[in-house]
Parts: structure tokens; sequence; C-alpha cells
């Protein structure tokens, strides 16, 4: 039986209930449908809120894990000041071949109670993940950070932690002004 065979018997199922239910009171058959449709929408709205509940969970998880590995620093912002965390959480969720992975990122975060260590902790745990060699987790969360601190330096609104400024717009003006110079000369 293929999924929507699946689903359709259990819709069928709830159909009959129903009418078991109502038809004894001599109720109209528009009652029943109406009785049918509201328990419909509330299995799905039920269905679906929960999901997106689950989903909310565990990025709240992974922002926790980014904001510990790249947090705000005085007034260098960090991964998840500009939102990093979550353009990276929502492309390894869209990839096939990374769910994998996020889902077993997010398995050991919520085995070991991330948010709900301190801060201190939280680095202890990371630590540990990371000086144990044959820690099968330790690639996972290497291939986080990697990506989180090539999208972090990326971002020019992280560029003055670096005291990073751009070129000036003609180039370096500096110079400029030295070819001129020789020319006269």
């Amino acid at each position: 039986m293929n999924k929507g065979q699946d689903e359709n018997s259990r819709i069928s199922r709830w159909t009959r209930a129903v009418q078991r239910i109502l038809t004894p009171a001599s109720v109209g058959r528009r009652r029943i449908l109406i009785a049918m449709a509201a328990t419909l929408v509330g299995a799905v709205a039920v269905r679906f809120t929960s999901k997106e509940v689950k989903n909310a969970s565990d990025q709240e998880l992974f922002s926790a894990l980014a904001d510990r590995l790249l947090p705000a620093v005085d007034n260098n912002p960090g991964v998840v000041m500009l939102g990093i965390d979550q353009q990276f959480f929502n492309d390894l969720k869209g990839n096939s071949s990374r769910t994998s992975m996020l889902n077993d990122i997010m398995g050991i975060l919520k085995k070991a109670q991330f948010t709900e260590l301190s801060e201190a902790q939280q680095i202890q745990f990371i630590e540990d993940i990371f000086s144990e060699d044959k820690n099968p987790h330790k690639r996972q969360l290497q291939f986080m950070v990697d990506n989180l601190v090539k999208r972090y330096y990326a971002d020019s609104r992280s560029w003055p932690a670096l005291d990073y400024h751009p070129p000036q717009p003609l180039g370096y003006a500096e110079y400029a002004d030295c070819a001129e110079s020789q020319s006269t000369t």
C-alpha cells in the first residue's frame, strides 16, 4: 500500500467514524459534510504546525551552536546577528545530500541539551568533539565551522572586525599622484 492509499484509508476511516456518530441523531447530510471538513482541516492544521515547531526548534539549536562558534564581540557582529546561521541552515535543509549531516548535528545537540548548558559548558562540549580524534561528529562539525567562517568573512558587514576597508574608488590614489609628479620632472 503506497502513501496515497494509506492517507485515503485514514480519511475514509474518519469519514465512517463521523457518520456513525452523527447519523443516529438524524442529522442532515450537510452537517455531516461540515463536520468532516472541520475535522479534516483541524487534522491538517495540527500536522503542519507540529512540523513547523520541529524546524523552529532545530533552527534555534543550530543558531545556538553557530553563535558559540562565531559570536558577536564588542561592536563586531556574530554570525547570528548577520543572519548567516539561518542562511546556512536553510541551505543544509534544502540539500538532500547534507540533510543527514544536519540531522546528526541536531541529534547530538538535542541529546546534550545544548541550549540548556551554560556558555562555558557549551564551549567545553564543542572542544570535546574536536579533541577526540575518532569522534564521528568531528568531521561534520568541522564542515559547519568551515562554511560559517567562509560565509562570515565573505559578508562585508564583518569586515570592520578585521579593520579592513576596501580600496579607494579610483584604486590607490596616493600612487596616482606619484605618476604625475614623476612625469613633470
